[in-house]
């Protein structure tokens, strides 16, 4: 029986929109600045709220001009890249951008690319989406803009395989399986290519590298592979670069060669620092899937390195849940004291822990200090007492707002645009009276009007000097792996909404035809729904009786499981084989973003 449904005009719609639907929405969206302007002032003399009765009856007067502000112009750091670059220090200044010309990256992976795949989308006459010289072509043109880039030595050829989207896991299966007996000769990274941005796909994938294999995976879209455009295969490559152990650059004062932002005020030694950057993603209207928490922690005293670690949070819960601070992000303290607090031998802990929260209403920032900050203080005095002496800052990250920067024709800090220039921060007027907060612009917007970041500071114990923590903030926003630009939010904030996102893909359930949440999953739903008041009226008929079904489906069970572990495949197999497969991040359930 088919069902069909109408939508009326103008309604919401509540789901996630396709990548083609997102793309036109922003398009639409978007407005240059002085655009937005006139358009708000239209709205308000619409409004006319002078001649309002009511306001009038209550005495409040509402001031119909935009805000006048002072702010302040942060000065940009260098970037620098590997000293063996004919160009090792960048000084973007208020650009917003840079390139990776004469540039090598700071830090090549300490194990050159040896053992390599490529998966190539085979159409329905089993043929390659991609005629085999374009394949060749853009492997040639990957290979030599890596080798430009710092990598060591020479590249060979990848091995190239087949696949079509009906037997992902099957064909990944046949290809690395085999090799249990062999681990040296299991690639380090997998590339995939797609036909098209699937979300659906991508999360397959995903969940088959990570939770199975454990292997660092690459998607590209076919269109990509087919113009072969240097610039394209440079900013793969920084993905990449960085999944294998690499930096691809970090941040430094201006004219100084070691980054000075986690120095104590009134100290002059460099301290160790642990950043931790946290979200929790909820799922779309009408998804039976939980909510997720990611988070990130960095792996290098430069804090540009991270890695994620991500659990199931409980249905609809934005603070992150204690189980997964005693069980995922313990396990990520440890593997820090390893490597990075491990100092001449000895394990040390932080001096600093920069926790960097993202998606928190402000009614909620006490409960981050008594349920998320206690909670986490807790665990790391049972992995080491040091932690003790440890000093916390909380800061709490978000865009969600309705501020916008607009520089007026006699301000300086304006691009052609007539947006704010990088750095641009605004702490007085629009800020909070009493307590620590300030607004943000650290990118160059590409399109429409830029959007300041909301940097509320809820606990400082390290009590920082005046434009010591926004400098660190801003200087922090050029050290994302994956761009030749300061992003928008903290790295630790960018990678842990990015994570708890990917976390979707580990949840614990097999893989099924299509997404379970989203509008695919309600109309599952609801066609369950009528089907099962068929039932009950058909039998109600024939003399029997039955109370007609809610409105979720009878069959619709919510059920909460932990996350898949990370490489579940090579835990299974015997214990030499295992640790010389599997890393020992992996291990402690990380991989790196």
């Amino acid at each position: 029986m088919l069902f069909r449904s109408t939508i009326a005009p103008d309604q919401r719609y509540m789901f996630k929109l396709d990548p083609k639907q997102t793309a036109d929405m922003i398009n639409f969206a978007v407005v240059p600045p002085n655009q937005r302007l006139e358009s708000i002032r239209k709205g308000v003399d619409l409004l006319n709220w002078g001649k309002d009765p009511y306001l009038s009856h209550y005495g409040i007067k509402i001031e119909s001009t935009p805000t006048i502000t002072t702010a302040k112009q942060l000065q940009p750091p260098d970037i620098h890249f590997g000293k063996t670059s004919q160009k090792s220090v960048v000084k973007p200044g208020f650009a917003g951008f840079w390139t990776l010309d004469r540039s090598q990256l700071l830090l090549v992976p300490p194990k050159p690319l040896k053992n390599w795949g490529v998966f190539m989308a085979a159409d329905r006459n089993g043929r390659p989406i991609v005629t085999e010289p374009r394949w060749d072509e853009f492997i040639t043109t990957f290979k030599q803009q890596y080798i430009a880039l710092g990598h060591k030595g020479s590249i060979p050829d990848p091995r190239k395989f087949l696949f079509n989207n009906d037997n992902i896991e099957s064909q990944i299966d046949r290809l690395l399986a085999p090799l249990a007996s062999t681990p040296e000769n299991i690639p380090q990274i997998l590339l995939f290519i797609v036909p098209d941005k699937n979300s659906w796909t991508y999360d397959r994938i995903k969940k088959h590298m990570d939770c199975k294999y454990a292997l660092v995976s690459q998607v590209m879209v076919k269109g990509h592979i087919e113009k072969n455009n240097p610039k394209y295969c440079k900013n793969v490559i920084m993905k990449l670069n960085a999944k294998l152990g690499g930096t691809t650059s970090r941040a430094c004062k201006a004219n100084t060669k070691e980054p000075t932002f986690f120095n104590t005020p009134g100290q002059t030694a460099k301290n160790l620092v642990m950043m931790i950057g946290a979200d929790v993603s909820h799922p779309a209207p009408g998804s039976e899937q939980p909510s997720f928490a990611a988070v990130t922690m960095s792996l290098d005293s430069d804090c540009c390195r991270y890695a994620a670690a991500c659990e199931v949070n409980g249905f609809n819960k934005e603070m992150i849940q204690k189980h997964v601070w005693d069980k995922k992000v313990k396990a990520m303290v440890n593997w820090w004291l390893e490597t990075v607090g491990t100092v001449n031998g000895q394990k040390k802990a932080p001096s600093h822990i920069y926790y960097m929260r993202d998606g928190v209403s402000e009614g909620q920032y006490l409960q981050v200090l008594n349920d998320e900050v206690k909670w986490f203080k807790d665990m790391l005095e049972t992995v080491n007492p040091q932690f003790k002496q440890t000093k916390f800052v909380v800061v709490i990250a978000s865009k969600r707002h309705h501020i916008r920067f607009l520089p007026r024709n006699e301000d300086q800090c304006k691009d052609k645009d007539f947006n704010p220039l990088p750095g641009v921060l605004v702490e007085h007027d629009i800020t909070h009276p009493f307590q620590y907060d300030f607004y943000l612009n650290a990118h160059k917007a590409i399109k429409g009007t830029a959007r300041p970041v909301h940097y509320h500071v809820i606990l400082d114990e390290v009590k920082h000097k005046p434009g010591q923590l926004q400098e660190m903030i801003y200087a922090h926003s050029y050290q994302y792996m994956r761009s030749t630009t300061p992003v928008s939010i903290h790295p630790a904030v960018y990678y842990a909404h990015l994570a708890s996102n990917r976390a979707r893909s580990h949840e614990n359930v097999p893989i099924v035809d299509e997404p379970r949440g989203g509008q695919k999953a309600m109309e599952r739903r609801q066609a369950a729904k009528l089907e099962s008041d068929l039932r009950l009226e058909n039998a109600s008929e024939g003399g029997l009786t039955a109370k007609r079904s809610s409105g979720k489906s009878p069959s619709t069970q919510y059920q909460m499981v932990e996350n898949e572990v990370i490489g579940k495949y090579w835990r299974e197999q015997p214990q030499p084989v295992r640790f010389k497969a599997l890393t020992q991040a992996f291990l402690y359930g990380m991989w790196y973003i």
